[in-house]
């Protein structure tokens, strides 16, 4: 049975995770992935909040680069750059490898071209293979630019705006939509879902 659009999904994901837990039965990985996963295609605070605390209550040993990068893309998605960029020093702190995946979160969320430079050092230091999408925003940084990640959330923050406050006939007073788009690119503290 599908649920009605991506909020429905996410009910769905939330409603097996729960029968998985109240059976006893062992969340695996790819389970969490797909959690993760549909939090970030569902893109409310409350979604990835709750995928949060799955991912941070789950043992160790479920937590493998798969699982980092779903929770790494669905933070930058939710704009908690912070917190997404935390996860690299997690999973090394975990013991695991970091591969290019979670290495262009890093860079994605770190949004500063010297710290992405830095990054893409410690990538080669570590011999982690660069893809295009680490040449990407290497190529941005080597110029003084961020990656796409902020206008990206600006974009989907302006379209769920729009369809939480429908336009009226009344237009915005001064300066409101140059304060608006600055509030709504600053970082957000981490855990503050």
């Amino acid at each position: 049975r599908r649920g009605g659009g991506r909020g429905g999904l996410f009910k769905q994901a939330q409603g097996v995770m729960r029968e998985v837990q109240r059976n006893g039965l062992p969340v695996s990985p790819a389970l969490l992935t797909y959690f993760i996963q549909v939090a970030r295609m569902d893109g409310s605070a409350k979604a990835v909040g709750c995928a949060w605390r799955e991912f941070v209550g789950a043992d160790a040993a479920l937590k493998n680069k798969f699982v980092y990068s779903a929770m790494m893309t669905a933070l930058l998605h939710a704009g908690q750059k912070h917190t997404a960029a935390s996860l690299l020093g997690m999973a090394r702190d975990q013991g695991l490898e970091p591969n290019s995946y979670l290495y262009n979160g890093a860079m994605q969320a770190a949004g500063d071209p010297g710290l992405i430079l830095e990054l893409h050092r410690q990538m080669q230091a570590d011999g982690v293979a660069e893809d295009g999408v680490t040449r990407k925003y290497v190529k941005l940084a080597s110029k003084g630019l961020r990656p796409p990640s902020s206008r990206i959330r600006r974009r989907n923050s302006a379209q769920a705006r729009d369809k939480l406050n429908p336009p009226s006939s009344a237009s915005p007073p001064e300066g409101a939509e140059r304060e608006r788009d600055r509030r709504d690119s600053s970082p957000p503290r981490p855990g503050s879902f």
